[in-house]
């Protein structure tokens, strides 16, 4: 039995994102949007976006390192964590040839779990997803959805803003044949592992479309990297290994000929397979083609599939996005599996190909059945099961009473999960991430317990709450699709950057979120600042910004003498600061200069409030809005700091008198008796100058109040 499907046409975003990876595998990746008040791309609709530009020295340190696990900070848009990457074995047995030199450095990335994150890494190429606060973001190279970007952008997008046009899958008659027995967790052992040796081919318009037989190839890992990710959930875990990889070079040397019949196509890739360079080595295969395939006289068919069976071929519709390719491909990989359509259009198998990473219970029954019944049996995978390594991050260690922390588990070698706190409320003690709602007072300890049959381990972590001196007004209702995902201050007269900070849209986080417990900003007296930001553009819906600071710190914003600055007009993306210039507009605002009469050593309140309607109410934010709030402080810098990288205090030979504290370490700089002001202690940061060991002493003392 077969079955075809039809291409959902999308619409396409734009990013600009750097990293830096040290040997150690400790990389760090952050970025800033690139300004634009609109998006023109070839096909198709995405109603939110990022476009990020990454340097190509960032991915060449990864995949030119010779590890398998990688350390990642994140910092893009949409996403902020801490997270332990490892490479998996989709192309462990990946065959390399004079042809293909540069697969060696492609890298094949994945969360712990497997699933939460997938990132296929080469060359000017990212492709893959993240997984952020239970929802998932999609990132691939901009120039596959914009003819002519420039090589190293890369488009960011949820997976919920792909507009989706409903054309449907033309496989109605898989119906008709029965379903697999029902199987049951009793049939076959918890936690096992299957692998399916997986043989992909690429006719040569591949080629044309995507310049080269390395970026067809690793386009391709790219989207299976993503698939093998909808297939960790059933009885047992079903893995996939590229053992077989072929590009045709030339049409003459296509595995099919010129036809555009998905019907005769699929005959043909069959006999080629059986014969030729693959010779049946193989369990899974699958065919991709750039030509305008069609299911009689369909030609929005864009998926054909044995249903069951082992073969597919697929079309790569012209700039479809990375989430509906993988969508695409898990659901003919499901129809291989002997699930099939489901009507409710919710899911991988529904019978409209939507982006989606959701199975429907028919499917999973269906494929365990299948995985149950297989003839000859599936080779497993490394039985080895580790006693497990539990950590997790927190957004935040030191935050406002009663308001949201996220944990999310970032442990290795999986097993089962249990969160539990002393104070406070979780949304979930057993999910990969979970909500902590602070109290109003009082630290709050987060266990995170991980269980497998190697045995058990856990970590805690203590979440600092912090009182606020005002009841500052909020919007009344916090909930909304607009915001601002990055916000910068630094001073107009040398360019360097004072605060830098990129969080979530109110979509994900609400209107309204409080930040000044953990951000504090700190500014100068009598001192030019440039504000710089990105907007959303979820719905289209531009923004525009103003910054408020209660100089007075009586509570209230006051919109005659604190309201700052503001921008001049709506963006639909960014970094947007003053002179930023799009067409004929040029941005004349977010630029202000401080007061003199500010008290030193004071911490006082800042908001930054985005919106798409033209109110300078700092309490009010629309459907569309969001506001944030921040503490900043006015003095010496040193002043109130409690972690101090001692690299960048070697010159100063101020001392404040006060405690005395000695800080010893094997690495620390050739210089002794540092002296410089900290509120309550001094904490040492890597990176250190290292010279030679030393002990030193370092004088601290509280800020005046």
């Amino acid at each position: 039995m077969k079955t075809a499907c039809y291409y959902i046409s999308v619409l396409l975003l734009c990013i600009s994102l750097s990293s830096y990876a040290q040997q150690s595998a400790k990389l760090s990746f952050s970025g800033t949007s690139k300004a634009l008040k609109s998006l023109k791309t070839d096909h198709g609709a995405i109603n939110e976006y990022q476009v990020v530009s990454i340097s190509p020295k960032v991915l060449s340190q990864i995949t030119s390192s010779t590890n398998r696990d990688f350390y990642l900070d994140i910092k893009l848009p949409y996403i902020n964590r801490t997270t332990q990457l490892i490479e998996t074995n989709l192309t462990l047995n990946q065959e390399s040839d004079s042809v293909n030199k540069s697969l060696v450095k492609t890298k094949v990335l994945a969360s712990d779990d497997l699933s939460s994150i997938r990132l296929t890494l080469a060359d000017h190429f990212i492709y893959g997803f993240f997984t952020e606060n239970g929802k998932r973001y999609y990132i691939e190279p901009l120039r596959y959805q914009q003819t002519g970007a420039p090589a190293d952008d890369y488009i960011i997008y949820p997976e919920d803003a792909v507009k989706d046009k409903g054309h449907t899958c033309a496989g109605n008659a898989v119906k008709s044949t029965p379903e697999p027995p029902s199987s049951s967790a009793t049939d076959k052992k918890a936690n096992l592992c299957k692998i399916v040796k997986l043989a992909i081919a690429s006719t040569k318009d591949m080629v044309d479309r995507y310049g080269s037989v390395a970026e067809v190839k690793n386009r391709n890992i790219g989207v299976m990297n993503m698939v093998a990710a909808d297939y960790t959930g059933f009885l047992d875990m079903i893995e996939y290994e590229i053992t077989k990889h072929y590009v045709s070079t030339s049409t003459s040397a296509d595995p099919i000929n010129s036809t555009s019949d998905f019907v005769t196509a699929m005959s043909q890739f069959k006999s080629w397979a059986a014969n030729g360079p693959w010779n049946s080595n193989f369990k899974m295969a699958q065919l991709w083609t750039a030509r305008t395939m069609a299911w009689g006289s369909n030609t929005y068919t864009i998926g054909y599939a044995d249903t069951p069976g082992w073969f597919q071929v697929l079309e790569d519709a012209s700039f479809a996005t990375a989430s509906l390719l993988r969508t695409v491909t898990s659901h003919e990989i499901g129809h291989n599996w002997w699930a099939y359509h489901d009507n409710s259009n919710t899911n991988i198998m529904a019978g409209f190909i939507k982006t989606t990473s959701t199975w429907n219970a028919a499917a999973i029954n269906s494929i365990n059945a299948r995985m149950n019944f297989t003839n000859p049996g599936l080779p497993s995978c490394d039985p080895s099961n580790p006693k497990p390594v539990a950590r997790f991050n927190a957004s935040n260690i030191k935050s406002c009473g009663s308001s949201i922390i996220y944990l999310n588990d970032e442990s290795l070698y999986g097993g089962s999960r249990s969160w539990s706190v002393n104070r406070g409320s979780l949304s979930s003690t057993t999910g990969a991430t979970s909500r902590l709602t602070l109290p109003a007072s009082g630290n709050v300890t987060v266990t995170l317990i991980k269980s497998n049959s190697g045995g058990t381990h856990s970590v805690s972590k203590v979440i600092q709450v912090i009182s606020n001196a005002h009841g500052y007004c909020k919007p009344s209702s916090n909930y909304g699709t607009g915001g601002f995902s990055f916000l910068e201050l630094s001073p107009t007269s040398n360019g360097s950057t004072v605060f830098s900070q990129r969080s979530q849209l109110a979509s994900e986080i609400g209107s309204y979120t409080d930040y000044s417990c953990h951000e504090t900003i700190r500014l100068s007296r009598s001192t030019a600042y440039d504000v710089t930001y990105t907007a959303s553009s979820k719905s289209q819906s531009g923004q525009r910004l103003w910054v408020y600071i209660d100089y007075n710190d009586d509570g209230i914003f006051n919109t005659s003498n604190e309201l700052v600055t503001s921008s001049t007009y709506y963006w639909l993306s960014g970094p947007i600061s003053h002179g930023t210039q799009a067409g004929s507009s040029i941005e004349s605002g977010l630029r202000f200069t401080t007061p003199n009469y500010v008290v030193d050593n004071r911490t006082i309140r800042l908001r930054v409030k985005s919106d798409n309607v033209n109110s300078n109410n700092p309490c009010y934010a629309s459907s569309k809005g969001q506001i944030k709030d921040y503490f900043v402080h006015f003095g010496d810098n040193l002043c109130n700091s409690t972690v101090v990288n001692v690299s960048s205090v070697t010159a100063n030979n101020k001392s404040y008198g006060g405690d005395t504290e000695n800080l010893n370490s094997t690495a620390i700089i050739n210089k002794t008796n540092i002296s410089f002001a900290a509120e309550k202690s001094i904490n040492l940061s890597y990176p250190f100058e290292v010279k030679i060991n030393k002990t030193f002493t370092a004088t601290t003392a509280k800020c005046p109040d």
